[in-house]
């Protein structure tokens, strides 16, 4: 469901509060969303029917909450090597809250890190990171920081209906005419950019 939420604009829109400080501290943690329990819950209607009691799913859903609120911390530097290697620990999740390119979209756990070590998505904590939103909202008001990004995707599909699919499920910052981008596609941007440097560094070797 969390990289989902990184990963979908629908559910984004609910979760872009919690990454929306450019402070990281234990109060971001109660930066929670206000809808996403309307749009998250289609990812928990299956596992009753397998078997699963919902006070088993409410008490697990609440030990990883508050599992997660103390590692919103800058206080809390590095921890053993063996417990960082498991567990998701403040130094991992300060890379999540980030802004930097590096580090978007990078250490989606909630208890244990090695979900991303295994699928690709870890990232270690290396300069301290930029936090918030790669644009950020620039406003105190609550009714916008909880419903800006609905407001904007609403104003996406009523100006483009025929991309509606694209700016409701797409990857935030898709754009169909490329006036926007993903976090894949400004990585794409940069490499490109790094590699035209470097080529451009080895033909000035050369030529001397």
């Amino acid at each position: 469901f969390h990289r989902s939420s990184h990963k979908v604009r629908f559910f984004w829109a609910s979760h872009v509060i919690h990454h929306s400080s450019t402070k990281y501290n234990l109060a971001t943690a109660l930066r929670q969303t206000w809808t996403g329990n309307f749009t998250g819950f289609v990812f928990y209607l299956w596992m009753p029917l397998l078997g699963f009691h919902p006070l088993m799913m409410l008490f697990m859903h609440s030990v990883s909450l508050l599992y997660q609120f103390w590692i919103h911390t800058e206080v809390i530097k590095k921890l053993p090597s063996w417990f960082e290697a498991v567990f998701n620990t403040p130094s991992h999740h300060r890379v999540h809250h980030a802004s930097d390119l590096k580090y978007l979209d990078m250490n989606h756990a909630g208890i244990l890190i090695i979900w991303d070590r295994m699928f690709g998505t870890f990232y270690p904590e290396e300069e301290r990171p930029t936090y918030g939103l790669t644009k950020n909202i620039n406003s105190y008001n609550p009714l916008i920081i909880a419903t800006h990004e609905w407001r904007d995707m609403i104003k996406d599909v009523w100006k483009y209906p025929r991309q509606a699919w694209g700016y409701i499920f797409g990857p935030p910052g898709w754009s169909h005419d490329g006036s926007r981008k993903t976090t894949a596609q400004l990585r794409t941007e940069e490499g490109r950019k790094i590699s035209e440097k470097q080529t451009l560094a080895q033909q000035t070797v050369l030529n001397n």
